[in-house]
Parts: structure tokens; sequence; C-alpha cells
């Protein structure tokens, strides 16, 4: 398939995540399977460039054009999103390139736009010095300054500096920016760390041991294998999972023999983990809401060959009589806006709205309100995010003690001390190199 053609299921692409609001990863699973790798490292790599960077690149559009941008339509926006992405990150191709191929684009879906596009790309590639440098000199508060540079809405960034400080905001939003790494979790029940890792480096991976975590390991480059269609994964060797995901296992330290709740499960990966750092000697009851991430656990599930786990379909919104003081440990790894892992998923900067926040905080405090009853006295229950709002986190815990007087905050003696902020668990990705994620262990007495 030539280049022209990827270039338009780029734009196909942005223009489902932009305007339908559709999730990215789910649509370059769908559009990727249209074409070679060698293509999909292009259209990956656009895709998620835009989407990273689209209040930057729109603002940098407005500034040169004569059409204010709510004028266009969504797919001819995101023709031109996509060749000033590829004229300001992409050295490796050449500016004529670029304008020539977005010319045919533009031919194909608004005619009556080619010379105004024609003309915006040639002065950006003319003048992109200066117009840069406009930018920057720009008299505006820093907040929008902020907002614009690291393409964050300003009600994100104003929440981040209420939260952290307006210095670590801005190391916040540059990691946000950042290529995010992939880590995998060694499924100790069949394989060392130490076995995975030379097997791993045997297919030409460049692999390195986690520091903290003793069966994770950070792949540092695929050097063009296809990990997930190894031997190695087939036969659950290991899966994907962020380190930061994997200390809630930590937190939550499960032992040999007991019986386990994870309320909001899919896709599996802290179940499964529970199950391994339980031997697979006990019961892991892994829930959620709808069969299609039911499926999702059970193919992880088979995949790493663990009996502990027991799939059941439930919301964890809805109190189950039956599960009240049934379990030893409880997580609660709670639905939430995302905004620790915007690295990993940069539409969720477009797709996510303040209001979803005190929204997202009532849900949350329901399911930590059923969690609570599940479990047995003496027991523990965690409550994580893989958001950093304070709200979501720090103010939901507050609530919930003010309001159960029979918990009490523990401490996580598992968690390496590194990631403790106070009481919690606590991981930014400016400070940690992590996705954001957040836990607090507490003592049912």
């Amino acid at each position: 398939m030539n280049q022209i053609n990827v270039r338009k299921l780029a734009v196909n692409a942005l223009t489902a995540i932009t305007y339908k609001k559709e999730y990215m990863n789910e649509v370059l699973a769908k559009e990727s399977v249209k074409i070679d790798r060698e293509n999909q490292g292009y259209l990956y790599r656009v895709v998620n460039g835009v989407v990273e960077n689209l209040l930057y690149i729109d603002t940098l559009i407005s500034s040169q054009s004569k059409i204010k941008l709510a004028k266009l339509r969504e797919n001819d926006k995101n023709i031109l999103r996509l060749s000033i992405y590829e004229m300001i990150y992409m050295d490796s191709i050449p500016t004529y390139a670029t304008v020539n191929e977005a010319i045919k684009l533009m031919k194909k879906s608004n005619y009556q736009l080619v010379k105004y596009t024609n003309g915006l790309l040639r002065n950006f590639a003319d003048n992109y010095e200066k117009i840069i440098d406009d930018f920057d000199k720009k008299d505006q508060d820093e907040i929008s300054k902020l907002s614009v540079i690291y393409s964050h809405p300003k009600w994100m960034v104003e929440r981040m500096i209420n939260d952290f400080g307006i210095e670590e905001t801005k190391e916040l939003l540059k990691s946000n920016n950042a290529m995010p790494y992939l880590s995998i979790r060694t499924n100790t029940l069949k394989i060392t760390r130490d076995d995975l890792l030379k097997k791993l480096i045997y297919l030409g991976i460049d692999a390195k041991p986690s520091e903290y975590l003793s069966e994770a390991i950070i792949i540092e480059s695929l050097n063009q294998v296809d990990l997930f269609n190894t031997k190695l994964f087939k036969k659950g060797n290991f899966v994907a999972q962020d380190l930061s995901s994997i200390l809630v296992g930590y937190a939550l330290s499960p032992e040999r023999g007991e019986k386990i709740l994870d309320m909001c499960s899919a896709p599996g990966g802290k179940s499964t983990h529970i199950a391994q750092l339980i031997e697979d000697d006990g019961i892991v009851v892994a829930r959620d809401i709808s069969y299609e991430k039911i499926y999702k656990i059970k193919e992880n599930t088979e995949r790493l060959g663990l009996k502990s786990v027991k799939l059941e379909l439930k919301d964890a919104s809805i109190l189950d009589e039956e599960s009240v003081n049934a379990f030893d440990r409880v997580l609660l790894d709670a639905p939430c806006s995302g905004l620790g892992i915007i690295r990993r998923k940069p539409d969720i900067k477009w797709h996510r709205q303040m209001e979803d926040i005190d929204n997202l905080r009532k849900i949350q405090l329901i399911m930590l309100n059923n969690a609570a009853k599940y479990v047995k006295i003496g027991g523990v229950l965690v409550y994580s995010t893989c958001t950093i709002d304070k709200k979501e986190n720090d103010e939901v815990i507050k609530s919930f003690l003010d309001t159960h007087s029979e918990f009490v905050v523990d401490t996580m003696k598992n968690v390496p001390v590194e990631f403790i902020d106070g009481n919690y668990l606590r991981i930014l990705p400016n400070r940690h190199n992590m996705d954001g994620f957040f836990a607090c262990r507490l003592k049912k007495i």
C-alpha cells in the first residue's frame, strides 16, 4: 500500500478520534491491520503525535489561517494537522512531499480548499522559525501558555497546578508528552525473570530487569520483534503490565489460601498478578461489568495457566448481598479520569471534561462503600486509580473515612519507600517514569 493511502488512513483515524470521540487505541488497532508493519509505524507515530500535540498544532495553524479553524470540516482540519505535524516533528519527510501529499488528499476531501492548503503549508514551511518565535513572544498568562505548549486543556493545567504547584506541573506536562516504555510482568509460576530475560535477549529484544520490582522487565527496544506473537507470550510466560499497576498488587499483599475480590478487573493484569502472588493457591474472584471485559480477563487467565481466578459478571456500583463479609482482601481499582496515563493514551486530554471528575467521584464513593461491606473484620481493602487528580484520590479516601470509622489507613510494608507519599502510594510520571497511579490500603478493624 502506498504512502498516500497510509496518510488517508491516518486522516480517517484522526477524524474518528477528534470528531467521533472514539478511543485512539481501538481506532489504530482497526486501521493498522489494513497495512504492512513498516507503514503501521508511520500510522501510529503521526496519529499519536497529532493527538498528543493537537492544541499546539491548532494554535499554529490558526495564527496563519485566513479561515477560522472552527469553520473547517474535521476531515479537512486533520489533513492540515497531519501536514504541520510532519513539518515540525518528522525531519525524514521532505517538506515538498508533505505539501504535495496534502494537496492530493485535499483534492479528494474538499477541492475548494486546495489553493488555501497549498498557500498555508508553503508559508509555514518558509516562515516556520518566525511563526514559532512570534508565538513564544506572544503576551499571554502562564496557564494559557503551558496549555498550548504542552497541548493540555486549560482546566486540566489549572487542576494540576492546584494539586502539585506550577513547577511540578511543568514537569508533569512534559512527561505526559514523553514516549512511554513497555514493561512486562514475568509469570513466575512458569519461568524465572532471569530465564525470561535471557530468552528475550536471544530473540533480539533489548530488555533489562526493573530496579524495584522483582518480576518486572523493561523493554527498551523490540527491534522489529513481534513480542506478542512469540511462543514466550503464547505459552503464558509474561503479561504486559505497567510497573505502577504491578505496585498495586504489592499494596494489597495477598497471602496463600485467602479469598480475594478484584471488583473492576478487566483486562485482568491485577487479578492475575494477585493469583501469582498467592502462588495460585486461594480464590481470586475477578469481576467486571460486561461480557466483553470478562472475556479479556478469561483470555489472560487461561494463557497464564491460572486456576485460582474465578470470573463473575457484576456491576461494582450495585451492592452484592452475597459478598458481604465474604473476602479477606478486596481491591477496587475504580473507574477514573485516567489523568495518570495520558502519555500512553493522549486522547484522554480531549475526551475528558472537567465535570467528569465530579461524576466519577460519586461513582468511586458508591463502589468504595460497597467494597467496604465485602471485607471481613481484620481484612484489607485497597482503593486504587490511574489518575493523579487529588479529588478522585485523597478526597475520596477522606470522605470515605469520615463515614466509615471501622476502617483505618494501613501501612504498605511491601511497597518500596520511593513510591510512598505519606500514607499513600502515589506515582507521578515525572517523578518515577511510570504511569501515574494512586493507591490507599485500608484495614477493617
